[in-house]
C-alpha cells in the first residue's frame, strides 16, 4: 500500500468517524424529543381523564336538574288542577 492510498483510507476513516458522531448526536436529540413528547402525552392523557370525569359529573347533574324540573312541573300542574277544582266547586257566578 502506497502513501497516497493510506492517506485516502485515513480520510475515509475520519469521514466515517465524523458521520458516526453526527448520527450519535442526532440519536441523542431524537431520544430527548421522544422523552419530552412522552411526558407531554402523559400530561394530555391526565387532562383528558379529568375532562371525562368532569363531563360525566356534569351529565349526571344535568340529568338530575331535568328530573327536578319535571317533578316541579308535575307538582305545579297538580296544584293548579286542585285550585281549579276548588274554584269550580264554589258557587257558580251569576249568569245573565
Amino acid at each position: 500500500m502506497d502513501i497516497e492510498s493510506f492517506d485516502a483510507l485515513e480520510q475515509e476513516i475520519e469521514r466515517a468517524i465524523g458521520l458516526i458522531e453526527d448520527l450519535k448526536e442526532e440519536k441523542a436529540q431524537r431520544e430527548r424529543e421522544n422523552a419530552e413528547l412522552r411526558a407531554r402525552l402523559s400530561e394530555i392523557e391526565g387532562a383528558l381523564g379529568a375532562l371525562r370525569e368532569e363531563n360525566e359529573r356534569l351529565r349526571r347533574e344535568n340529568q338530575q336538574a331535568k328530573q327536578l324540573m319535571e317533578e316541579r312541573k308535575e307538582r305545579l300542574k297538580a296544584r293548579l288542577e286542585q285550585m281549579l277544582s276548588k274554584l269550580e266547586g264554589k258557587s257558580p257566578l251569576p249568569g245573565p
